[in-house]
Order: C-alpha cells, then sequence, then structure tokens
C-alpha cells in the first residue's frame, strides 16, 4: 500500500471511526490499532549516508506510532520513519517522530512510543533538515 499524502490521509480517517475500547487505563491521546508490520528508522535524520534500519512498528494512530527497538531511546529524540508501500510504488516521504516514552521490556526489547510531528522532505538533505529544524522549534516553542 502507498502511503502518499492522501492514502495516510485516508489510513487516519479509518483510524478515527475504530471502535476502541475506551474504559482501558489507556492515557493516550489517541487510541492505537495494532497493526505489526516492519518499518525503515533512521535515527540520526542529518546523516544522509546513515542506511534505513528496519523495526516492528507494534501499533498506529492518528497522532504516532510504537516501535520495537533493541536499546532506549530517550524522551524527546526526533527520528524519520518509512512506512512501507507497495512494490513498484514510489516511496512517500518520511514521516518525523518524537519520543514520548520507552518501555523496557522483559526480554530486553524497548517499545518505543512516538508522536507524528511533521513530514521531511522526499530527498531532505542537512539544509533541508536545519530548515525543518528551525521552522519546527518555531511553531512548538
Amino acid at each position: 500500500m502507498s502511503y502518499n499524502d492522501r492514502r495516510f490521509s485516508e489510513a487516519v480517517e479509518l483510524l478515527q471511526q475504530l471502535d476502541f475500547d475506551t474504559g482501558s487505563r489507556d492515557k493516550r491521546r489517541a487510541q492505537r490499532a495494532v497493526i505489526r508490520t516492519m518499518v525503515g528508522v533512521k535515527l540520526n535524520m542529518s546523516d544522509e549516508t546513515e542506511p534505513w534500519k528496519k523495526y516492528e512498528m507494534r501499533d498506529l494512530s492518528p497522532r504516532g506510532l510504537s516501535i520495537a527497538f533493541n536499546r532506549v531511546l530517550e524522551d524527546g529524540l526526533s527520528f524519520l520513519v518509512q512506512l512501507p508501500c507497495e512494490p513498484g510504488r514510489t516511496q512517500s516521504s518520511p514521516l518525523i517522530c518524537q519520543v514520548v516514552h520507552c518501555d523496557i521490556q522483559r526480554d530486553g526489547i524497548c517499545i518505543i512510543g512516538a508522536e507524528f510531528t511533521g513530514r521531511a522532505a522526499k530527498n531532505h538533505s542537512k539544509n533541508n533538515t536545519d530548515e525543518e529544524d528551525r521552522i519546527r522549534k518555531s511553531i512548538l516553542g
């Protein structure tokens, strides 16, 4: 499935229509749907040479997602996520995410809860990343 802007908007709309259990003690601002799939992650957004690494996405909501990592990530860290698309389709722009929490599991796996903060330029460069950071800081405070 291609996650272009239109398709991503449709997915968000469908997620918002799902019937979630609202009686749980979950304090999330948006309910999440369990969707387990591999996603590309780039932890160092300013390093164009850093390869995308594959991690398992555990769930997704209109506001964020959770991913299983093999190490702890600090709250506030921003990183890029590339959602999967159909073979032969043009890959959509990566999403910029920010770590909200990191829960270490008994098996040592860390479940990262992250919030979407924006969309990166398709072929982002150091200059684009600097400009995105400047804009994000001016908007988010």
